[in-house]
This record gives C-alpha cells, sequence and structure tokens, in this order.
C-alpha cells in the first residue's frame, strides 16, 4: 500500500468516529420538545398505492407544432393516467401533514 493510501483511511476513520461525538455534543439555539413516546402499538393507516409505471402522452392536438392547442380527448386520457400518481402524491402529503399536527 502506498502512503497516500494509509493517509487517507487514517483520515476517514478519523472522520466517521469523530461525526458521531460531534453531532452528540451540538445542541440547538432553542427550546427543542421532549421526545414523544407511545405506551400501545401505533396503528398506522394502510399507506398509499405505490406508482410502479407512468405511461403518459401530451394531451395537445397531433400535428401542433407550437403546442397550444389541447385535445379534449388526450387531456382526459392523461388526466387519468396521473391519477394514480396525484393519488400517491396525496397520500403522502396527507401522511406528512398528520404527523407534524400530531406534535
Amino acid at each position: 500500500m502506498t502512503i497516500k493510501f494509509i493517509s487517507f483511511a487514517v483520515m476517514a476513520i478519523q472522520i466517521a468516529c469523530s461525526g458521531a461525538a460531534y453531532a452528540q455534543s451540538y445542541r440547538a439555539p432553542f427550546d427543542t420538545p421532549p421526545p414523544v413516546t407511545f405506551d400501545a402499538i401505533v396503528q398506522c393507516p394502510t399507506p398509499p398505492v405505490p406508482l410502479n409505471l407512468l405511461d403518459v402522452d401530451v394531451a395537445y392536438a397531433v400535428g401542433d407544432t407550437s403546442y397550444s392547442i389541447i385535445d379534449p380527448v388526450r387531456l382526459q386520457a392523461r388526466e387519468a393516467a396521473v391519477a394514480p400518481l396525484r393519488a400517491f402524491t396525496a397520500g403522502l402529503a396527507k401522511f406528512s401533514n398528520d404527523y407534524v399536527k400530531s406534535g
């Protein structure tokens, strides 16, 4: 092994070991609430169904090179294709908002 590699390895180990100690000694400059603990198992709601395929076409009229004319049929198909994505992100947003509101 070369000296450069050994020096780098020693430095990486020092950084990794000192990071945990530094993080424990750091305190926020404001009051923080105590951690919330639960006496019973919390029943979490079912997570939203994940989206594993998104096949979306544009809603513009075929042949419209300016992309300014919306085709109502293609728009409806696009909205139907994007609906699972919107449902998934709405579900995640609800979980996040409920968590923040819980204190």
